[in-house]
């Protein structure tokens, strides 16, 4: 990985290996890599967070590095974040849904992985910005905050019944069923 010389297969490839051998500074090398000029390497740095620990720093600076990447980068993270199931990426996760830039098809991934994760932070968080949101992806949101798991999201739903903006009562109660 720091043989800068080696093609981008080749340290992207001792990456991989090294999240498959769990290596103990792996989250330090995985970070690192996040900053490779190498789409290679930074693909193989996004799939070997699968490797990481459960609630690792390195699903957070994943998260707060969904903007800088590149549309297919952004769909693998997204992947890769529901998988890992970390509630407390929802609010990275959730600014990249009302990032202007980024293209509709990723934040549609983006609702499925606060799908995935739940929570009641999850819940709050796409509820509140299902009124900003294109239709495509106001029913995507509506749908995933009908099925959320997590511990919290029925009694969020419940509280936001009860107070705010019309809209997210009406959105909540839709929710509830």
């Amino acid at each position: 990985l720091y043989h800068y010389d080696q093609p981008a297969e080749v340290r992207a490839s001792a990456l991989r290996a090294l999240g498959t051998l769990q290596v103990d500074d792996l989250e330090d090398l995985i970070i690192m890599s996040f900053q490779s000029e190498d789409a290679a390497v930074r693909q193989a740095a996004i799939t070997a967070c699968r490797d990481t620990k459960p609630q690792s720093i390195v699903s957070n600076v994943l998260a707060y590095k969904l903007p800088s990447l590149s549309q297919a980068e952004q769909s693998t993270a997204l992947a890769v974040l529901g998988e890992l199931r970390d509630t407390t990426v929802a609010p990275l996760v959730a600014e990249l849904l009302a990032n202007k830039e980024i293209a509709e098809s990723v934040k549609l991934e983006g609702v499925k992985v606060l799908n995935t994760i739940g929570g009641a932070d999850a819940s709050d968080r796409l509820l509140g910005m299902l009124a900003e949101m294109d239709e495509a992806l106001q029913d995507s949101a509506r749908a995933a905050l009908a099925s959320m798991p997590g511990d919290g999201v029925d009694a969020s739903l419940l509280a936001a019944t009860a107070q705010g903006d019309i809209t997210v009562r009406s959105e909540a109660i839709t929710a509830l069923g």
